[in-house]
């Protein structure tokens, strides 16, 4: 037995999720529940397989003029790791991860469906492009004790990253980098694709 209060129970609409009738009338639903609470728009979240209908669903529709349909938080950022991975084909980064990862999963990664794993990728490749452009300048090598120490500093002692900002070394450390990051993306259209 539910302890909620059978006011705060929804509806449960017993049809397909990727039937567009479930879909339509769980907007005209939701659309409801934002009259009764005098609401002017309506934000309604899918999952990426459901967003492309219901937003089709709301434009051909005059009944759901106040529902903006959004994509969920996770979708978006999947979306997002696979429009990079769009953008990159055939500039070396799928040959780049094959060489850590497994082939057939370097295809998920680089269309973001396997976020984890695309997530920890991009950032070993960010570690390794930024290991490469600092060690072309051997003159200005950033001394690693001296950058260690804010984070340290952050586990040991709790500062927040304003006062981290502050310290002169890791300033020392951004402004080297953002040089080397404008010299790489100035030298060629590949390298200024990289760099962004």
């Amino acid at each position: 037995m539910s302890s909620k209060p059978p006011e705060l129970r929804l509806p449960f609409i017993n049809l397909e999720a990727c039937n567009p009738s479930t879909i339509y009338t769980a907007l005209c639903f939701a659309q409801e529940q934002c009259d009764k609470h005098n609401l002017k728009i309506c934000p309604v979240t899918f999952d990426q397989p459901l967003y492309q209908k219901a937003a089709e669903i709301v434009a051909a529709s005059r009944d759901l003029v106040k529902v903006v349909v959004r994509l969920g938080g996770f979708h978006l950022l999947m979306s997002y790791l696979g429009s990079i991975g769009k953008i990159m084909t055939g500039i070396g980064l799928e040959d780049l991860w094959k060489l850590e990862y497994a082939k057939g999963s370097v295809v998920h990664m680089l269309t973001g469906h396997t976020f984890s794993g695309a997530v920890r990728a991009h950032i070993l490749t960010l570690l390794a492009l930024i290991n490469v452009l600092i060690k072309s300048d051997m003159e200005s090598q950033p001394d690693k004790v001296h950058l260690i120490r804010p984070y340290q500093d952050t586990v040991d002692t709790g500062k927040g990253a304003a006062e981290i900002d502050k310290d002169e070394h890791l300033q020392e450390f951004q402004q080297l980098l953002t040089y080397h990051l404008d010299q790489a993306a100035t030298q060629s259209r590949t390298g200024n694709l990289w760099v962004q």
